[in-house]
């Protein structure tokens, strides 16, 4: 499961990772992320995972991670906590 925030007076994007990550919560973040990028172009993101327990295969396929890694250059500050 993910679970995602904006705080756009700051440009911060927050999700957190807790279990297995479903194809539709990645499609969910991926399509909120791009947009939040599109708008603001350079972003902060906070990524908090309390459990990891795998992915959904097709994410693999999803021409949005192709997006996502192409907007690498759009974030200024990362961090990550666990």
């Amino acid at each position: 499961m993910i679970t995602y925030n904006e705080i756009p007076e700051s440009k911060i994007v927050e999700f957190t990772v807790d279990g297995k990550i479903n194809a539709e919560d990645y499609h969910k973040l991926a399509e909120n992320f791009l947009a939040f990028v599109e708008k603001h172009d350079k972003v902060r993101v906070l990524k908090q995972i309390k459990s990891f327990e795998g992915f959904d295969l097709e994410i693999l396929r999803e021409k949005l991670l192709g997006e996502l890694l192409r907007h690498q250059g759009n974030i200024t500050h990362a961090a990550l906590v666990s």
